[in-house]
């Protein structure tokens, strides 16, 4: 695509357009103890160390779930698949309103699909979290900041919204807020119902050491569900005196899902012989979770508070599959035919408790610390019978059962302090304890992990004049293996294709460097380097003597990722706001696979635009763009290209109580994903069509008072802020 080339060269190197428009912006801001306040906030907004999207600016958000929401974040990508990466960096943590949710891989990804992008105000990204965070996630984090109103008595608001593609989906959220003054009671309800399909292929070739095919293999299919998925989340906060507040909140969802996935797969061998399957494969899945917290903050004085937090969230999937496969080889049936019924529950229990405490000394320098500590435990069975002879039998050599513990202790500590008129400086330690162990019944196989690990932190700021600025940090990053990964069983999703955890993975690290550049806060230029240890990634192994393939996560030897991007935010008029953030990366992978030695090394590229015009008489129309060239993803995988476009008009009436939204999604339908494997012994091209191509018209009615009410104490944490 050399017209995206040619644009991303522009956006990269055109610095001095780029300086005019931030010389020339017309947004009036006022600065007050470092607080900005403007009257109308933007779509994006920039700050130390923060990415802030505000999604009720957007109307190209209307009838999206909120993985839907992260694509319109600079920085982030999210693949067809629903992988979430961070400046071309994997290893995510997402927090919903400061609080973290501990999930990962398909639990977090159905958690995000399951929200609606209206129930959400706020995207805030942390890409060099402090010391008073956990040191999960090698990118950074991600927080969810959930929409509650400030104004005094009944308000709120009714969103509904419908899609139309090859499929129909509604996604519908209603928000009621009771605020007295020193209560505020706040209830949000959402449902999502629809219908989705994808479509993906899979090209594999075989070789023997010397590098001759001795197979090769296609694989396709087009899995369609059907889904129902309930959210409601109630709680409230309360004022008891001017140094105390507390609160509680609950959450609940219910998910209910329906697949059928077909799979084809033709095989063939130099000799000229010829084998045919297909898979049929019936999924029923039900995800039940829920969550509470309790906070507590008090003020100590007018320089020191301290807060506590207690949260329990509980996780439940239960899934029913039938799975059949036929195979053919030369046109006569296999003697291996496969059919079975699976019942596969999955528990996963979390309590947390964390204190934090902070005090302003003399000298304008200010001391956080506090300890936190964790337990999760999973609880994942599987329950397989096989039809044999025209009967039911269990299948004990499918039959397991994996039972997961982890314990985190932490501690940190944080100072920061103001130099001078030019100089800030921020320094942090965390100290983590994980006691993990495992232990998969049907084999005997158990493990126990005890890790240790600092986790320092760095920050140094220097403004050379009113509009330069420029920042230094430094921070330490871990990623933990997901409790699947560590299951050590096969599970067999075709007689010649399983999957195997690897109870020897090791946690992965990362050392990350950012040096950043501000002009007049509108320009940003940031230069990061960020070094992993132990890098953890999914590989397909071949066994060439039966054409067998088996997927298992490994630990590779690491990767060092450079990234040099520059972004524009501002208004280069008075009705058009605009945001630009290119930028380039350079990744290299290493690492032994089959005591061969492993090298990827890549520079790719992303560009992202999205632009919001202010037409007038409450008419408002915005534009996305995201392009990203292939990139490095593994030692022996790059990810191919992709380009996605959104486009969204909006319109508020009736004495601005009503907003309508209409976007469209994918118009040119040129989105896809995937990815071009080579390891030894198989070559591997696999790409994935998703259903990117849609049209959504949404309303949205509030209703209350229009105005919030005054309060009294903006020295607050931030729960009673949004009261």
């Amino acid at each position: 695509m050399p017209q995206l080339r040619s644009l991303l060269c522009a956006a990269a190197i055109s610095y001095m357009p780029l300086l005019a428009l931030a010389q020339t912006d017309t947004t009036k801001t006022q600065q007050l103890k470092e607080v900005k306040v403007s009257a109308q906030k933007g779509a994006i907004e920039t700050a130390p160390g923060k990415t802030i999207v505000n999604v009720q600016a957007l109307s190209g958000t209307a009838g999206k779930n909120a993985l839907e929401l992260l694509r319109r974040v600079p920085g982030i990508s999210v693949d067809g698949r629903g992988n979430i990466t961070m400046t071309g960096k994997q290893g995510i943590t997402l927090m919903l309103n400061g609080r973290q949710t501990y999930l990962s891989g398909e639990e977090l990804r159905d958690l995000l699909e399951s929200m609606t992008a209206d129930e959400v105000a706020q995207v805030v990204v942390i890409s060099q979290p402090s010391a008073r965070y956990d040191a999960e996630g090698n990118a950074g984090i991600i927080d969810l900041k959930l929409r509650r109103l400030r104004r005094s008595g009944i308000n709120g608001n009714v969103n509904l919204a419908w899609t139309k593609s090859l499929y129909e989906s509604t996604h519908n959220s209603a928000l009621l807020n009771y605020n007295t003054g020193n209560t505020n009671w706040y209830t949000n309800a959402s449902y999502i119902n629809g219908r989705n399909g994808v479509s993906w292929q899979q090209d594999m070739t075989f070789t023997d050491p010397a590098g001759t095919p001795t197979a090769h293999t296609v694989m396709g299919s087009e899995p369609r569900e059907m889904f129902d998925k309930y959210n409601l989340r109630t709680g409230a906060d309360h004022r008891y005196s001017e140094s105390t507040n507390a609160g509680f909140s609950i959450t609940g969802a219910y998910y209910a899902n329906q697949m059928n996935t077909p799979i084809i797969t033709n095989t063939t061998f130099p000799q000229g012989d010829t084998e045919y399957s297909i898979r049929h494969t019936n999924e029923n899945s039900l995800r039940k979770n829920y969550a509470a917290n309790a906070y507590l903050r008090h003020s100590l004085g007018k320089h020191s508070d301290i807060s506590i937090d207690i949260d329990h969230l509980r996780n439940t999937k239960m899934l029913y599959q039938y799975l059949s496969t036929d195979a053919y080889s030369n046109g006569t049936p296999l003697p291996h035919q496969l059919t079975l019924q699976s019942r596969i529950p999955i528990d996963i229990a979390i309590y947390s408790a964390k204190a934090d405490h902070s005090i302003t000394l003399t000298g304008d320098m200010k001391i956080e610390s506090g300890g936190k500590y964790s337990y999760v435990a999973v609880d994942n069975a599987a329950y397989f019978m096989r039809h044999t002879a025209g009967t039911w039998m269990d299948d004990t050599s499918r039959t397991n059962r994996f039972l997961y513990h982890e314990h985190i202790s932490a501690l940190y500590a944080n100072a920061s302090r103001t130099l001078s008129s030019q100089w800030s400086a921020q320094a942090g330690l965390r100290a983590e304890y994980a006691h993990i162990t495992g232990l998969q019944q049907a084999t005997g196989q158990q493990f126990i992990r005890r890790q240790p690990a600092l986790f320092p932190t760095a920050y140094i700021s220097y403004r050379h004049d009113s509009a330069n600025s420029f920042e230094l940090n430094y921070g330490r990053r871990i990623t933990r293996p997901q409790y699947g990964m560590l299951n050590p069983f096969n599970y067999y999703t075709f007689y010649n294709t399983y999957q195997r955890g690897n109870p020897t993975l090791l946690p992965q690290y990362a050392h990350n460097i950012e040096l950043k550049h501000s002009y007049n806060d509108r320009i940003t230029t940031e230069l990061s380097i960020s070094k992993v240890t132990n890098a953890i990634s999914w590989v397909s192994m071949p066994d060439n003597a039966t054409q067998t393939t088996y997927g298992t996560p490994i630990n590779f030897a690491g990767n060092t990722t450079a990234a040099l991007g520059i972004t524009y935010n501002g208004k280069p008029q008075p009705w058009c706001e605009m945001m630009i953030h290119s930028e380039a990366l350079y990744a290299i992978y290493k690492g032994i696979m089959n005591d061969v030695p492993m090298h990827n090394a890549r520079v790719g590229y992303n560009i992202w635009l999205n632009s919001r015009l202010i037409l007038g008489s409450g008419w408002d129309a915005d534009c996305y763009v995201n392009y990203t060239s292939p990139m490095a993803a593994s030692p022996v995988s790059n990810s191919i290209a992709t380009l996605y476009t959104n486009f969204g008009i909006s319109k508020k009436a009736f004495h601005d109580t009503t907003t309508i939204k209409v976007s469209i999604d994918d118009p040119f339908y040129v989105y896809r994903s995937g990815n071009d494997d080579k390891q030894p012994g198989l070559s591997n091209s696999a790409r994935l069509l998703s259903n990117s191509r849609y049209c959504t018209m949404a309303v949205t009615y509030n209703f209350g008072r229009k105005t919030a009410r005054t309060r009294r104490n903006e020295n607050q944490p931030e729960e009673a802020r949004r009261m």
